[in-house]
């Protein structure tokens, strides 16, 4: 069984540290800032040497332990969580950036398009002057013979 411990936030760092119960009232060093904490909480002096308090004790203790999993767990999940947000973050921007290009493209093939349009239109436009000059050539020619 592992030990019971008490569980809390540095109030230097703002990080989740524990102790043991047996620190309960003591001053410790944060093992995250190396700030100074007291150690919250009460002494528990309910259990004494009976077997059933010693039952009742592991109880606790393992109800304790079963907080700080708990606890952990949250905790992990939290830093998921905030993982997910930054990502989905990151996500927003470059579909900002995604549709600010699909603009752009789109106003290129738009320009690219009438471009096309109008040399379609000039090679029209020279066509009927290469039909209309060989009408006249082929009208001289039957006018000779």
């Amino acid at each position: 069984m592992t030990k019971a411990t008490v569980r809390f936030e540095c109030p230097g760092c703002e990080k989740s540290i524990s102790f043991a119960v047996a620190d309960i009232g003591t001053v410790q060093e944060c093992p995250h800032c190396g700030g100074y904490v007291d150690v919250p909480g009460e002494k528990d002096d309910r259990f004494g040497n009976d077997p059933d308090d010693e039952r009742q004790r592991a109880q606790y203790e393992q109800q304790l332990d079963d907080y700080d999993r708990q606890t952990k767990e949250i905790d992990r999940q939290h830093e998921v969580t905030k993982h997910q947000q930054e990502w989905g973050n990151k996500l927003f921007e470059k579909d900002e950036e995604l549709q600010e290009l699909q603009i752009q493209l789109h106003e290129k093939w738009s320009q690219t398009q009438n471009e096309v349009d109008q040399l379609v239109a000039k090679w029209q436009a020279l066509a009927d002057r290469v039909d209309r000059f060989v009408t006249k050539l082929e009208d001289k020619a039957g006018d000779r013979e």
